[in-house]
Order: structure tokens, then C-alpha cells, then sequence
């Protein structure tokens, strides 16, 4: 979220994310603690996450955008990408490390995205 704004100098998150999304056919803007917000295919999906005490956010958006491309590859909507993306950065800054070490696929099963 600091980036986008910065980019386009601004301290308005929303004009920025608005700004972003009418110049690329999908944004996905992650804002931490506050969840995700996607805007593409014609319509905007504000995503929240379950609160969790970090312990490392090393790998965070690394992992966020790993869960998201599978969704997408694996043909799932953009409501499904945002919460693959955000239970993959939840499981890495559980604990101390950059890589998951819980098994996402069967995570993604058990909270019935798979």
C-alpha cells in the first residue's frame, strides 16, 4: 500500500488504488494487517484477513503472490486467488523464515478452496 501511494505522491490510498486500477487490467494492492484489494474483470473484491500476530513477515508478499498465481492458474475467481494469496502470507509470517512450512494445498482443502 505504501508503494502505490508513493507512487502516485499521494497520502489517499484509495486514489491511488482507483489511479492504479484504471491504467492496468488487474490491481491487487495487499495492505498488511488490512487485507487485499483486487480490481479487475469489471468489478473491485476487497478481501480481509484473520488477525495474526507476525512473527517474521520475511517472504510475506513473496508467498501472498504465490497462492494467488496458482488460484489464477488453477482457474479459480479473483475473490479465491486473494484468500489463496492471503492464507499463504498468514502461514509464512507464522513463524520465523521465509518458506511455508505447512502443507498449502491441504490448507486450501481444509478452508474449502481446493
Amino acid at each position: 500500500q505504501f508503494e502505490i501511494m508513493s507512487l502516485f505522491e499521494t497520502d489517499d490510498l484509495e486514489a491511488a488504488i482507483n489511479k492504479t486500477a484504471d491504467m492496468i487490467p488487474l490491481m491487487i494492492c495487499t495492505k498488511s494487517g488490512d487485507g487485499v484489494t483486487i480490481i479487475g474483470e469489471g468489478k473491485r473484491v476487497d478481501i480481509p484477513v484473520d488477525p495474526i500476530t507476525p512473527v517474521d513477515a520475511t517472504g510475506a508478499g513473496d508467498q501472498f503472490a504465490a497462492g494467488f498465481i496458482y488460484g489464477m492458474l488453477t482457474g479459480r475467481d479473483l475473490e479465491t486467488c486473494g484468500r489463496m494469496g492471503n492464507m499463504c502470507a498468514a502461514e509464512v509470517i507464522s513463524h520465523i523464515g521465509p518458506r511455508p512450512q505447512a502443507d498449502m494445498k491441504q490448507q486450501f482443502l481444509a478452508a474449502g478452496l481446493e
